[in-house]
């Protein structure tokens, strides 16, 4: 009897080590995926960083000059501040593609800074300041665009991890639970036999 009663209780402890175990590694797992897709969101709010502060120079661009403009050292500090921002999206690991697609940016940003740089610093007539403003202003949409559409591509992969991750987590929770349920099920058993065990006659 006493073998009998150390096997039970043995499979009774295995049973709960092995639901214990299954639900760290759920935990675990649901973790992970919503960490990245935690991750992708701050990715996100980076760009869309980077799209506001080109807006902004852009914006900049044509009311310089004007009484409504601002000083040439905001511009410049708003492009500084544009070139951090597209230095943080660097930052962050990317696909091949988006690497290409930075690297495609990053050349369009550097034209931009020069030729916001020769419209800065420019003494010639209007009308030679007037096609270096043009020349900024479409090399910045140009950027614009680029930018959008790196964008949305990562929108998409965005919302494509977000639901592969809830799917992920209503699947791992649907197996926690069976296999807690399982458990109990089999140490109700396991409880069951012992206690007649305990009870019974010797």
């Amino acid at each position: 009897m006493r073998k009998r009663l150390i096997k039970y209780l043995a499979l009774l402890f295995a049973v709960f080590a092995v639901g214990g175990t299954a639900a760290l590694v759920v935990m675990a797992k649901v973790t992970s995926d919503l960490s990245g897709v935690i991750n992708l969101h701050r990715v996100e709010t980076l760009r869309q960083d980077l799209i506001i502060n080109l807006n902004t120079v852009q914006n900049n661009l044509f009311t310089v000059g004007t009484e409504f403009g601002p000083e040439i050292d905001v511009i410049v500090n708003n492009v500084l501040t544009l070139d951090r921002s597209l230095k943080r999206c660097e930052g962050c690991h990317h696909s091949e593609e988006m690497v290409k697609r930075f690297h495609n940016i990053r050349s369009l940003l550097d034209k931009y800074e020069d030729s916001l740089s020769a419209f800065i610093t420019i003494t010639a007539g209007p009308e030679r300041v007037k096609l270096l403003q043009e020349v900024a202003a479409e090399i910045g949409q140009s950027l614009l665009e680029q930018i959008r559409e790196m964008t949305l591509i990562a929108h998409k992969k965005l919302e494509e991890r977000t639901e592969q991750a809830i799917k992920t987590v209503n699947i791992l929770k649907i197996f926690l639970v069976s296999v807690l349920f399982g458990s109990m099920c089999v140490g109700f058993v396991i409880a069951l036999r012992l206690t007649d065990m305990i009870v019974s006659p010797l």
